[in-house]
């Protein structure tokens, strides 16, 4: 885990940061960002390095991928980042399980077990 704190960054939106992001070995980026500092639990944004836009996938051939696309980000509480980032680096959970379990609750926020 790297901790990065550059005000430079301050509004830079999820695009700009997984743009940015050039460690190959990442799975997911927790991001600090307006609303994480708004809310009393401070819930981080967490960003799918793996995530594939689908919007110019021809639906011939990938109608299933477009109808239900991978889940791009969920919000967590920063004492489920660490669960989260070993089960993911483990194989245990997926990103897809992760943003599943934060939207069945709900404030959609991760915590954890």
């Amino acid at each position: 885990m790297q901790l990065v704190e550059a005000p430079a960054w301050s509004g830079a939106t999820p695009d700009e940061v997984l743009a940015a992001v050039v460690d190959g070995d990442l799975i997911v980026v927790f991001l600090a960002d307006r609303d994480t500092m708004k809310s009393p639990e401070q819930a981080l944004l967490a960003l799918s390095t793996l995530w594939e836009d689908v919007s110019g996938l021809d639906p011939v051939y990938h109608q299933e991928l477009i109808e239900s696309p991978e889940p791009r980000e969920f919000r967590a509480v920063p004492a489920a980042v660490h669960g989260v980032q070993a089960d993911l680096a483990l194989g245990n959970v997926d990103f897809a399980e992760c943003a599943a379990a934060a939207s069945a609750e709900p404030d959609q926020v991760l915590r954890p077990i």
